[in-house]
């Protein structure tokens, strides 16, 4: 079995009354409705997951939220904080900090917070919410791959954008949900009757943080506050339990053997199949991550540490009580729950795509700009939105079903952005759920390409670029760069007045999003005047190779002849193989270029393959 707590010492500091952190987590003002109820939509997640989600409606726009049932963090997403704007102050820094940048916050890191005014629950309107927003500290790696990870998607348009947990209500609001129903319903006074049910005493314990170890190595367990029931037993053995309806899978963390029907080992995880009892009621059986707990005694008091006895119990969820209604009375602490055959979730994907839509809306003011434009260079309108927003959007039609419209959104992603290789590798795995092999075999060696012209070079190259981007974006070089590159790629000229599709802008696009690729397969003739060789009719950009001198006027004092004579036995280094070799050197120049005005020097390493402009949006040199 797994422990749940790694790495603790034996020593101990008694466990605090009052965990400092908890005022952060979320709070609510005040709640209204317009009688002594007020129902909810209750919905399932897009993929199918049962938890309780439910619509929840700020301003104008409309997100999935999911409900914690036993928790009082109110936690939004990244993206609803930049839909409402919203401005988060950093809390939970270190007094003093003696252990560099990395270490400036406590234990739990940064917990950015923000002031809602109102948001509403279906019936259900709360005011003056504090929303919490935890920030995730970025590996070494990560930062060298632009920020996120090869193979994560942006944030899943199939996720939720914020959890509501509901002991942030006041204590005077009861909540239940009932699937037997459809609804989430709320209740003032008096909490919901669940006729037929069966009853939980619950006990809420406030949250403990209890210190391990001696400086330099000493940290805090933590256990949030929670409602705990009574009289409920796993494989026969009776536990404390915490009902938590937004958990997908239950999970027990137990410092002796649980008993078992069956045992399924999944890396150092044992699932196991047991039985679970309610108040003496059969509830069937539940497979259950198993967890070893410690039980441990404090040498000094001869005690048990608090915090890891009072985290030794079962963590119960969806996939026991999928079926059930479940009924909180807040002021009377109880659960009540009762089975139901008839089970109703509604799906949310046809407001979520109604949301993803605004983000792909040209804005009024940039429509009109683009309209004038577009008129005076006679080119077709800008495409709105960005690749995230239009992935996402891809995403939900694939949820839904829409296949040709997550076709054209998958599409238009890459059209946005010919060198993101999520987007490509996106769009081929669509490709292929929808039989175009021929055309999923593009996408994904466009994918290909893209990744290897990046990840091919050694991690601490990758790093030594990103920090020259980011320190040179910093410095506000990108419009210099952005004028250069307006100059040097003119607009095609239209091939018709009438509108096209995405899916055929990007048919029409092609030739473009792999001109370097095909400069170098098709070879070409010399530049006039230049040691650049490029493809014919190709752009500046669409370097096949370089020879020595333009690669010592290009990379200056940076310049390493042994590097470059490796890379061009004949004179001449192929483009890429030049690119990737001396990718810092070819940022840092960039960055100085740019910062001087100086756009020649720009154009010369735009004609090296590296497209400095794209660089500080990416983290690399694109190729």
């Amino acid at each position: 079995m797994r422990l749940a707590v790694l790495a603790l010492a034996m020593f101990s500091a008694p466990a605090s009354a009052e965990v400092y952190y908890e005022k952060w987590l979320g709070s609510v003002g005040a709640v209204s409705m317009d009688a002594d109820t007020a129902d909810a939509t209750l919905f399932h997640s897009p993929s199918g997951e049962t938890a309780p989600f439910v619509q929840v409606t700020i301003g104008e726009d409309n997100y999935l939220f999911a409900l914690m049932t036993n928790s009082k963090t109110i936690w939004i997403s990244d993206r609803v904080a930049k839909d409402q704007g919203l401005k988060f102050s950093s809390k939970n820094a270190k007094l003093i900090n003696l252990k560099g940048k990395k270490n400036k916050f406590k234990d739990l890191g940064e917990i950015k917070v923000a002031q809602l005014d109102r948001l509403t629950i279906g019936e259900l309107a709360l005011d003056d919410v504090s929303v919490s927003n935890f920030s995730k500290e970025e590996s070494g790696a990560d930062a060298a791959q632009g920020g996120r990870a090869w193979h994560k998607s942006r944030k899943s348009a199939l996720a939720v954008d914020g959890a509501i947990g509901l002991n942030a209500l006041p204590e005077d609001i009861h909540w239940a949900v009932l699937p037997s129903e459809g609804v989430v319903r709320f209740s003032r006074g008096s909490a919901q009757t669940l006729d037929g049910g069966f009853q939980l005493a619950v006990t809420h314990k406030p949250a403990l943080m209890e210190p391990f170890g001696k400086p330099p190595f000493s940290r805090h367990v933590h256990r949030s506050a929670v409602d705990v029931a009574d009289g409920v037993t796993v494989a026969g053995i009776e536990m404390p339990t915490a009902v938590e309806l937004s958990l997908l899978r239950s999970m027990t963390i137990w410092p002796n053997e649980v008993p078992a029907v069956s045992v399924v080992d999944v890396g150092d995880i044992a699932y196991k199949l047991t039985e679970v009892g309610f108040g003496g009621k059969d509830m069937g059986s539940v497979r259950v991550a198993s967890y070893t707990g410690y039980d441990l005694i404090n040498k000094k008091t001869q005690e048990p540490f608090t915090v890891l006895k009072q985290i030794n119990m079962a963590y119960l969820g969806q996939d026991l009580l999928w079926a059930y209604d479940v009924a909180r009375d807040r002021t009377g602490g109880t659960l009540t729950f009762r089975h139901s055959d008839e089970i109703t979730r509604e799906s949310p994907i046809d407001f979520m795509v109604a949301q993803a839509l605004k983000a792909v809306q040209p804005k009024e003011s940039e429509g009109e700009a683009e309209t004038e434009t577009s008129e005076k260079e006679g080119d077709a309108p800008a495409l709105p939105g960005s690749v995230s927003a239009w992935t996402s959007l891809a995403e939900l039609y694939i949820a839904g079903g829409q296949w040709d419209a997550a076709l054209e959104a998958a599409t238009t992603a890459t059209v946005l952005d010919e060198k993101d290789c999520d987007a490509w590798q996106k769009l081929g795995k669509l490709q292929i759920a929808m039989g175009a092999s021929d055309a999923a075999v593009a996408s994904l060696e466009k994918a290909s390409s893209l990744y290897h012209a990046w990840y091919d070079m050694p991690l601490e190259t990758r790093k030594d670029v990103k920090k020259a981007l980011d320190e040179g974006v910093e410095k506000g070089f990108t419009g210099a760069v952005q004028k250069v590159v307006d100059g040097g790629n003119p607009p095609a000229e239209p091939q018709s007045d009438q509108p096209v599709s995405a899916a055929e802008a990007a048919t029409a696009a092609e030739p473009r999003a792999s001109d370097s690729i095909q400069a170098t397969a098709e070879g070409g003739g010399e530049a006039e005047g230049s040691g650049v060789d490029q493809g014919a009719g190709a752009p500046a950009s669409a370097t096949a190779s370089i020879d020595e001198a333009t690669a010592r006027k290009l990379l200056g004092d940076g310049f390493d002849g042994a590097a470059f004579a490796q890379l061009a036995p004949d004179g001449r280094a192929p483009r890429e193989a030049f690119v990737r070799e001396f990718a810092g050197e070819l940022a840092d120049v960039a960055a100085y270029k740019c910062m001087d005005g100086d756009e020649a020097a720009l154009r010369e390493l735009m004609a090296s393959g590296m497209d400095v402009n794209r660089a500080g949006d990416q983290g690399f040199p694109p190729l």
